[in-house]
C-alpha cells in the first residue's frame, strides 16, 4: 500500500470519526437512511463550520418516511457505490426529516420530495431542485458542482428570486378582497379540466380550502363549482380511494389521475371525509356515501392510536402493496404507520373531523376526535408551551413549535370550544395565540412571520397562515364579544388585500393548483368577517 493509499485512509477514517462524534444523535434523526452508506451530519453550526474549515461543498438531503420516491432515491443512487464513496470524500452530508424541520422546508423553499440542496462552503446556496435522478446522472452533477466549488466558479443553475416584492395596502379595501374572490372563481373556472377533472394539467390533489370555500358559498343549492367539485370528488374516488381498506391516497401523479402517490395522510383523509359529506349533503352520491364511510373507517382503524389516545400522522407508501388485490393484501405486511404525532397535522384534521358531526353519526370517530383534542390540551398543560412532535413510544414532544403549529392549535381550540362549550379551550385558544403572538408577531407589518421575508417559498404560505390565525381570532372574537381579534383579523386582511394581480401571475403557467387554497382560506376569513 502506497503513501497516498494510507492518506486516502486516513482521511476517511477521519470523516468517519467526525461522523460519530457529530451524529450520534443518527438513529434518531435519520431514522430512513439507517441502511444508507452515506454518511450524515445533522443540520446545526458545527457541521456548517466543518465545510467552511474543509472547504466542501454541502449535499443536503430534504426526506420523508412517507415517500415513494425519497425511498427510490435512497434505494437507487444513493445506494450505489460510487455515489455513496464520492459523497462521503468529497461532501458534507446533511439529512433532513421534512416532517420535523418544516422550518427548513419553508427556509430552503422545498415544494416537493425528495428535494436536494446544495450549499457552497460559506453556506450559500449552490443548487437545489426537487426530484429524483438515477445514479449514473446524479454522480455527474456530483461532479459538476465539485469542481465548480473547487475553481470557485458559480453555478448557473442557481436562480435566487426576489419572492417578496409585494407592497400591502394601507387602508383596509372590502372593494380590493372582492376583486381576489373574482380573480378566484375566473381562474378556477379557466383551469378547471373538464376531460378529467380537477385543476391543471399536472398533479391532481383533492383541494379541500378551495373545494368548501365553493360549497359552503352555493348555501345549499347546486351550481356550476359544486358541479364541478362534485366530478373531481367521483374521479378521486375512482382513481385515488383505496376500496380495499379504506382511505384516500395523497395525489395522483398525472393529469388523468392514473398513477396514485400511495401515502396515506391524516389531514388528506380527514379533509376527504368532509368533503364527501358535504358534496353528499348538496347533490346525494351512492359512490360519495360508500367512500366517506370507507375512509372514517380508515382513519379509526389504521391511524388512531388508542394507547398515545391521539390520532398518527401518516402511513408510508408501498406501490406493490396497493397494486394487490383484497386476497393477497390478507398474506402480506401492511405498510407502517409511523408512530408520530404532528400538532399541527392533528389539529387541521380533528378541526375537519369536528365539521363532520353535523353530517353524520359515528361515535367511535367522534369520540376518537375528543380523545385527540384533549391529548394537545395535555400538552398545553403539561408542557406550558406548544411543541411539534409526540414520539407515543418514547412518550416525549420535540421541537418547539412552528408558526403552522400555533396557528391550527389556536384555531381548533377555538373551534371546539364553540361546539363542546368547555372554558378551558377557549382559554387555550388565547393561550395559544398568545405564544404565536410573543414569537412570530411582526408588529411593524401588523402580521405573523417566521424569520425573515426572504426565507419563505411564497407569499402564498405567508397569506395561509396569517389567515388561519386571523379565523381563530374571529372564532375567539365571537365567543367573548372581544374586539381584539376583530382588529388583528382587519389587518391581516388588509395586509393581503392587493395580492389579486399576484395571483392571476401565479395562475398564468401553473399546471399544479396547491397554491389556490391559501387564498380559499383568506377569502373565507374575509367572508366571516363580513358577518361580524
Amino acid at each position: 500500500m502506497n503513501v497516498n493509499s494510507y492518506a486516502m485512509m486516513a482521511s476517511r477514517l477521519s470523516a468517519v470519526i467526525l461522523v460519530l462524534v457529530l451524529a450520534g444523535w443518527q438513529g434518531a434523526s435519520a431514522y430512513t437512511h439507517k441502511k444508507l452508506s452515506v454518511k450524515f451530519l445533522e443540520y446545526q453550526a458545527e457541521t456548517f463550520a466543518l465545510a467552511k474549515e474543509r472547504n466542501k461543498p454541502v449535499f443536503m438531503l430534504v426526506s420523508a418516511v412517507w415517500c415513494h420516491w425519497c425511498h427510490v432515491f435512497e434505494e437507487g443512487a444513493l445506494s450505489s457505490e460510487k455515489v455513496y464513496s464520492y459523497l462521503n470524500e468529497n461532501f458534507i452530508n446533511v439529512f433532513i426529516d421534512a416532517d420535523a424541520r418544516r422550518d427548513l422546508i419553508a427556509r430552503y423553499q422545498a415544494k416537493t420530495l425528495p428535494y436536494i440542496v446544495f450549499l457552497n462552503p460559506d453556506g450559500s446556496i449552490l443548487r437545489k431542485y426537487g426530484g429524483v435522478l438515477d445514479a449514473g446522472d446524479f454522480l455527474g452533477l456530483l461532479k459538476t458542482l465539485n469542481k465548480k466549488v473547487a475553481s470557485g466558479k458559480q453555478d448557473d443553475a442557481i436562480k435566487d428570486k426576489a419572492l417578496f416584492s409585494y407592497s400591502p395596502p394601507s387602508r383596509f379595501s372590502a372593494d380590493a378582497i372582492r376583486e381576489i374572490d373574482a380573480v378566484y372563481r375566473e381562474i378556477f373556472q379557466e383551469n378547471f379540466d373538464t376531460e378529467d377533472y380537477g385543476l391543471g394539467a399536472g398533479k391532481k390533489y383533492l383541494l379541500p380550502e378551495t373545494f368548501l370555500y365553493f360549497i359552503d358559498n352555493a348555501k345549499g343549492k347546486k351550481n356550476e363549482f359544486t358541479e364541478m367539485i362534485d366530478k373531481t370528488l367521483e374521479k378521486a374516488v375512482g382513481a385515488i380511494y383505496d376500496p380495499v381498506e379504506g382511505g384516500f391516497f395523497r395525489y395522483a401523479e398525472t393529469h388523468d389521475w392514473r398513477v396514485p402517490h400511495y401515502e396515506k395522510m391524516l389531514d388528506v383523509n380527514s379533509s376527504a371525509l368532509l368533503l364527501l359529506l358535504k358534496a353528499n349533503a348538496l347533490s346525494p352520491s351512492g359512490a360519495l356515501s360508500d367512500a366517506a364511510r370507507g375512509t372514517a373507517g380508515y382513519l379509526s382503524s389504521n391511524l388512531f392510536d388508542n394507547d398515545a389516545g391521539a390520532f398518527l400522522s401518516f402511513q408510508i407508501a408501498d406501490t406493490s402493496y396497493y397494486r394487490l388485490p383484497a386476497g393477497r393484501r390478507e398474506k402480506t405486511e401492511k405498510p407502517d404507520v409511523i408512530r408520530k404525532v404532528f400538532v399541527d397535522t392533528l389539529s387541521i384534521s380533528m378541526g375537519r373531523l369536528l365539521d363532520t358531526s353535523q353530517y353524520t353519526r359515528n361515535d367511535r370517530l367522534a369520540d376518537e376526535t375528543r380523545r385527540s383534542i384533549q391529548f394537545l390540551a395535555d400538552m398545553m398543560g403539561r408542557e406550558n408551551n406548544v411543541y411539534h412532535y409526540y414520539l407515543p413510544d418514547e412518550k416525549k414532544w420535540f421541537i418547539k413549535g412552528t408558526l403552522a403549529d400555533h396557528a391550527n392549535l389556536a384555531l381548533l381550540f377555538a373551534k371546539s370550544y364553540k361546539i363542546f362549550k368547555k372554558p378551558e379551550h377557549l382559554r387555550l385558544a388565547r393561550e395559544t395565540l398568545g405564544y404565536a403572538r410573543a414569537k412570530f408577531f411582526d408588529a411593524k407589518l401588523g402580521i405573523y412571520k417566521e424569520g425573515s421575508l426572504a426565507d419563505l417559498p411564497s407569499m402564498e404560505y405567508l397569506l395561509g397562515l396569517n389567515s388561519i390565525i386571523a379565523k381563530a381570532w374571529l372564532e375567539i372574537s365571537e365567543a367573548d364579544q372581544d374586539e381584539e381579534g376583530l382588529k388583528i383579523a382587519k389587518n391581516i386582511l388588509r395586509y393581503f388585500s392587493g395580492m389579486a394581480d399576484l395571483l392571476g401571475e401565479r395562475a398564468w403557467a401553473a399546471r399544479d393548483f396547491g397554491f389556490m387554497e391559501a387564498y380559499a382560506k383568506y377569502l373565507s376569513v374575509f367572508k366571516l368577517y363580513s358577518r361580524k
